[in-house]
């Protein structure tokens, strides 16, 4: 009996804690995604105090028309810096979400299935959750692929063709594999669907 119970707080332990860390992860985004916001906002508020500035200490137009020209250059530089910090936190944050994203669903397949299969392997009447611990097993290994797919097709060096061609290939013959396999467990359980 403490087995199942120490099986069921595994369980309920390793569904808090894949919840948490994604949320973590989220936040952790949220929180580069809001800083580099503020940035944008202090480059905009620099950018007018210095032209109004430059209004306010011009005795003519030519100095009016270069302290302009001081206030959009600097608002340029600093706002490819803002674009070129946009596109590293746009590929990088996918990238670690789904590394965060495939080890968190290793460690919870590990610790789902760990207890599981001791409860299920001593009662013949255990059967059915058997069958489903397979098909849970098996579910969660293709998203943990899945997801490891998708990180490693985010990697910069995967834009070439050769490597796009793959993780096509690899997503075209998965749902075939799937429906092969449904068929089998229907056909072994004796169901008949048309497929």
């Amino acid at each position: 009996m403490a087995n199942e119970y120490n099986a069921l707080l595994e369980t309920c332990r390793a569904n808090a804690t894949i919840a948490l860390r994604m949320l973590a992860l989220g936040q952790q985004w949220r929180q580069q995604a809001l800083a580099w916001q503020q940035r944008r906002v202090e480059r905009d508020r620099n950018a007018v105090q210095q032209a109004l500035g430059a209004l306010a200490h011009a005795q003519d137009w030519n100095e009016m028309v270069a302290g302009y020209h001081t206030v959009v250059r600097d608002y340029l530089s600093v706002s490819t810096s803002l674009w070129q910090d946009g596109i590293q936190i746009a590929t990088q944050a996918p990238r670690e979400a789904g590394n965060g994203v495939q080890e968190a669903l290793r460690q919870w397949q590990g610790a789902c299935t760990g207890e599981w299969h001791k409860l299920t392997a001593a009662n013949g009447a255990a059967l059915p959750m058997r069958d489903w611990m397979a098909a849970f097993e098996r579910t969660a290994e293709s998203v943990a692929h899945a997801v490891a797919q998708a990180s490693t097709s985010l990697a910069p060096s995967a834009s070439s063709p050769a490597s796009t061609e793959t993780a096509d290939s690899t997503t075209t013959a998965e749902p075939s594999a799937r429906q092969t396999a449904a068929a089998r467990s229907r056909a072994a359980k004796g169901d008949r669907h048309a497929d």
